[in-house]
């Protein structure tokens, strides 16, 4: 590997940013998950693939429904994704 995972992570997150699918206050939660689920491949590989490796899911607090609506962003109550508005597609 020519990066590091901790490079990888942060380039991966950096492009969700700048795609604006990620707002900046998601981004330590989104590093988090995305180095564990990395690690957990790289020890799959490491073990030629005969080790299944499950990726801790990542616990969301439930968002208070006042605080979900912000001036740049709408957190689902369903799914604690952020959103800059939420579409009739992503409710069904």
């Amino acid at each position: 590997m020519s990066q590091t995972l901790l490079e990888m992570t942060k380039d991966l997150v950096l492009a969700q940013i700048e795609a604006h699918s990620l707002s900046p206050e998601d981004m330590q939660t989104a590093l988090q998950h995305t180095y564990t689920s990395l690690l957990a491949l790289q020890a799959q590989e490491d073990a030629h693939g005969l080790v299944a490796v499950a990726t801790p899911e990542t616990p969301t607090a439930p968002v208070h429904w006042r605080k979900s609506i912000t001036k740049d962003t709408v957190t689902c109550l369903a799914c604690g994704q952020s959103f800059k508005q939420l579409s009739v597609r992503h409710l069904n």
